[in-house]
């Protein structure tokens, strides 16, 4: 192995002691095994901090960092500050991987010397079975170029603008792409705090894909969302609308700043969704 990983993987931990067995073994199962993971503790104040410094011991491509809480956002920052590898991706530590993710997405980023590669989710429950097994795969990925390649990531944020068929399906989440780190360290790229901005991965998501030569496109579902009907983004919130229209302002302004002369309806689209969708 290289003292360069292949891949970082960034998993922010906070209360998911029911959880977080099974994302990391999710990545302790990977069929490609040149990676470090960097379990970013948020201050949780459950026996999570304990798990985390357990698998480390044992396992000497886990790191881990403790920090004060201060939500997802900077949490994935932190681990941004301390990874290394040639690619960077992001696990929700209540969440998993199919086992041959990094292999797949690792291949193919490198074949195509692509800046991102972009995969699809499967939702699941506390009642579905895990299944870490290798998804069945082949070389059906499609490709974006340049400014071109961020369209499809724009009208899963933006879905009203749309005036025709976008050439790929893809999710805006930062959790379904492996990026290279590199672009992201050269453009100071990092995370809003959701709790000043909501949906604050979609901004990286932009910034990122701003300064793409090549995007690939996979449908592949390598990973497994868990969907939970209690948590704070599924409970309706009072708030919501507020939040919604403050994320619209900011958006427009950062898609002004990119040079489009219709990012006032980006935002607009933006902000009917989130009300539509509440």
């Amino acid at each position: 192995m290289n003292d360069i990983p292949a891949i970082s993987v960034i998993v922010p931990v906070y209360k998911v002691e029911c959880y977080i067995h099974i994302c990391i073994e999710s990545v302790l199962r990977q069929t490609f095994s040149d990676w470090e993971m960097i379990l970013v503790d948020d201050g949780s104040p459950d026996t999570c901090p304990a798990i985390c410094d357990r698998y480390a011991q044992a396992d000497s491509r886990i790191r881990v960092v403790h920090k004060q809480n201060a939500g997802l956002g900077y949490a994935r920052n932190s681990g941004l500050d301390a990874a290394s590898g040639k690619y960077v991706c992001f696990l929700d530590s209540d969440d998993y991987l199919a086992s041959n993710t990094f292999e797949y997405c690792y291949r193919i980023a490198e074949r195509e010397a692509a800046d991102q590669v972009r995969y699809m989710f499967s939702r699941i429950t506390d009642r579905d079975a895990v299944n870490m097994q290798p998804l069945s795969v082949d070389d059906g990925y499609v490709i974006g170029i340049g400014r071109d390649g961020i369209e499809p990531v724009l009208d899963i944020i933006s879905p009203l603008i749309s005036k025709r068929h976008f050439f790929a399906t893809t999710t805006a989440s930062s959790c379904t792409a492996f990026y290279r780190r590199d672009l992201i360290e050269r453009h100071g790229i990092r995370f809003h705090s959701e709790r000043e901005l909501m949906s604050e991965d979609y901004i990286f998501s932009i910034d990122f894909g701003m300064v793409c030569r090549k995007i690939v496109y996979t449908p592949y579902e390598f990973y497994y969302y868990r969907h939970n009907p209690s948590s704070l983004s599924s409970i309706p919130r009072l708030d919501r609308f507020d939040r919604a229209v403050h994320f619209a302002a900011f958006l427009a302004g950062k898609m002004k700043n990119y040079g489009y002369e219709d990012s006032e309806i980006y935002a607009m689209g933006y902000a009917i969704g989130e009300m539509r969708s509440a």
